[in-house]
Parts: C-alpha cells; sequence; structure tokens
C-alpha cells in the first residue's frame, strides 16, 4: 500500500467515525467537535462512478460548477445536520483551480468528511 491509499483509506475510517457519531445522535457538525470555535470541515469528493459532483448555487438549483473525485470542500454550515442530503460548501482544492474558494451546495452522498479542531 502506497501513502496515498494509506491517506485515502485514513481518511474514509474517520469519516465514517466522524459519521458515525453524529448520525447516531442526530447532531449538526458542530457538535461533534472538541474545540467547536475552531472547527473546520473538510471532504473529499468520493465514489463518482461518471461525470463530476454538481455544484449548485441553491439546494436542488442550478449548477454552475462541477468537482471530481479526490476534490475538498469545506463545509460552511456547520448547523447542517450529518446526515443531511445539501452541504453548504466552499471549494477548497479542485483538479479545477479557476473554481476554488467559490461556494455552493453539494449532495453529501458523495462526500467523505473529517473534522479539523
Amino acid at each position: 500500500m502506497n501513502l496515498t491509499q494509506y491517506l485515502n483509506l485514513t481518511t474514509r475510517r474517520w469519516a465514517s467515525f466522524v459519521g458515525a457519531v453524529a448520525l447516531a445522535t442526530s447532531l449538526p457538525l458542530s457538535a461533534i467537535a472538541q474545540n467547536p470555535e475552531n472547527l473546520r470541515v473538510f471532504c473529499n469528493v468520493q465514489d463518482l462512478q461518471s461525470g463530476q459532483l454538481a455544484v449548485r448555487f441553491e439546494p436542488d438549483g442550478e449548477a454552475f460548477a462541477g468537482l471530481d473525485n479526490g476534490d475538498v470542500v469545506e463545509v460552511i454550515d456547520l448547523d447542517t445536520p450529518y446526515d443531511a442530503v445539501w452541504y453548504h460548501i466552499r471549494i477548497f482544492e479542485s483538479s479545477d483551480p479557476s473554481i476554488e474558494g467559490r461556494e455552493g451546495y453539494v449532495n453529501s452522498n458523495y462526500l467523505g468528511c473529517w473534522a479539523n479542531d
């Protein structure tokens, strides 16, 4: 196993743990942090079988950009329940640098998230 594979596996395990904690208690993302005032939640785009993950102006609205597997977003609204379908995000790192920093909504079913507090 190379370093990239290890990091991907570790990230997915952490994301599963974070998600299990929040989902089991129906808490918002902010509730799982040890240090909520410094909490930042990042997510990898993952499990796309084809195409891109649409970034939308509003939940279920018109798309203005697309993300690829491995792109990284930051969750902006930390009061969003972990099991919500739509996450309000800021594009942190993308295969298309021209969209980095833009904000929108994405379907959370294609995200693996972790907290950085």
